[in-house]
């Protein structure tokens, strides 16, 4: 399970409040990382968007 998918399910269960911040950040890691490589997939692979942005 990666991307927003845990910080989801612990926000829904409501169990953030007595979640350690460590843990809390470590559940939103893999989803900032995801987004990240997205991005740079997007701006890498898309002629369209490199040239725009040019």
């Amino acid at each position: 399970m990666t991307g927003w998918s845990p910080i989801y399910i612990a926000t829904a269960a409501n169990v953030t409040n007595d979640m350690p911040d460590w843990l809390f950040y470590l559940l939103i890691l893999p989803a900032g990382v995801s987004f990240m490589i997205l991005l740079l997939d997007l701006l890498w692979y898309n002629d369209e968007v490199r040239q725009y942005l040019k």
